[in-house]
């Protein structure tokens, strides 16, 4: 079993379009619940990788991009994640980035689950391939590139979350793993998911991994 925890919180409807009031009031969001942006908190993502922009390059919308946030540690760490699984009292959520794109992104492998594609995403009737490496996204991602008419691939996966989605909350817990994770449980703090769901405008679904 992987010894680092990662829980993401998903946009259900992969048709759901961010934009810049989305980054702010999810923003807010994540400050009031303790988080900071990094220093150098935006990047533009293209087929390999990311590469950092200012504001006013972010405010334009590229079509795949994040924003960075540094380690959140302390009470606010339990607040959000509930008890950890060992006694070591340093909490921390090791980083969070906030996913906001249009390519399609899928959660392929992961311990005890190997999601497969069974119908690949199509530009009209051409199916897309995926990207051969990306360093942006964990390992266990599948990128492929899309524009808004691309269709939605079809997986193999749960009904509940077939490990599709295009835009995403990552919190990388790291190595201090969330009691709750072993039992693929949502965030104890209904209160945080709740305001993000507001912030985003849409509805969100959970889903951990360990890596």
């Amino acid at each position: 079993m992987g010894v680092e925890y990662m829980h993401g919180l998903f946009v259900a409807d992969t048709t759901w379009r961010p934009t810049w009031d989305h980054v702010e009031k999810i923003d807010a969001v994540l400050t009031a619940w303790g988080f900071k942006r990094d220093a150098e908190p935006f990047f533009e993502v293209d087929d390999t990788s990311a590469s950092p922009i200012d504001a006013n390059a972010a405010q334009e919308m590229p079509p795949n991009f994040f924003v960075s946030y540094d380690t959140l540690e302390g009470p606010r760490v339990r607040a959000i994640t509930g008890p950890a699984r060992s006694p070591d009292p340093h909490r921390y959520i090791m980083g969070t980035q906030l996913h906001l794109g249009v390519d399609y992104k899928v959660i392929a492998y992961v311990e005890g689950l190997e999601v497969e594609v069974t119908t690949p995403p199509k530009n009209k009737r051409e199916p897309v391939d995926p990207l051969d490496f990306h360093d942006t996204y964990p390992a266990t991602v599948v990128v492929y590139p899309a524009t808004w008419d691309t269709s939605r691939p079809k997986t193999d996966g749960p009904k509940k979350f077939d490990h599709v989605w295009r835009s995403a909350l990552l919190l990388d817990c790291h190595k201090d793993i969330p009691d709750f994770a072993h039992d693929a449980k949502p965030l104890p703090a209904r209160d945080f998911v709740k305001a993000l769901e507001k912030a985003f405008g849409t509805t969100l679904v959970e889903y951990g991994w360990f890596y």
